[in-house]
């Protein structure tokens, strides 16, 4: 399963990165994310690993995440193994910052890809996507608000 989307955020890129990445803030639009537990939290980039909670059906799912790209205020790309997915496939999520056409304006690419394995789960991926999407649909919007509120809000605030 693959779902796309681009949005455009009338704030910084350093402002989206900020979101996208400080899980204080990655908390107030992802309305699944549970907890986040990094190993080297100073060593943050390509290879960190971290251990990711998110609420799924009404339960508690663990992941284990790892970066695989990492470009400050332009490019995060995440690679998820475990939780409810078999042991040998992942998901990955890659965010894309881009200028926009006006000025502080940031083209957030957002890519999600789910490998769904066998005749149910492919028979179903319709069902499956709209709901995912839904939800992204929703957390987007948020992360949209945050971001432009944290944007519009006087420096040191």
């Amino acid at each position: 399963m693959h779902i796309e989307r681009e949005i455009a955020i009338h704030a910084p890129a350093a402002t989206v990165w900020r979101c996208i990445t400080e899980f204080d803030l990655r908390k107030r639009w992802m309305a699944q994310l549970v907890s986040e537990d990094i190993e080297n939290p100073d060593a943050r980039g390509v290879g960190s690993v971290a251990t990711v909670r998110l609420l799924q059906n009404n339960k508690i799912v663990t992941y284990r995440s790892t970066v695989i790209d990492w470009e400050p205020d332009r490019k995060l790309s995440v690679g998820m193994t475990g939780g409810s997915l078999p042991p040998d496939l992942a998901m990955g999520v890659i965010y894309e910052l881009s200028p926009g056409d006006a000025a502080d304006t940031t083209i957030l690419k957002f890519d999600f890809h789910m490998p769904l394995r066998g005749f149910i789960l492919r028979l179903i991926t319709p069902l499956i996507k709209m709901g995912v999407g839904q939800a992204i649909g929703r957390d987007h919007a948020q992360l949209k608000s945050l971001a432009e509120k944290l944007a519009s809000e006087p420096a040191g605030e």
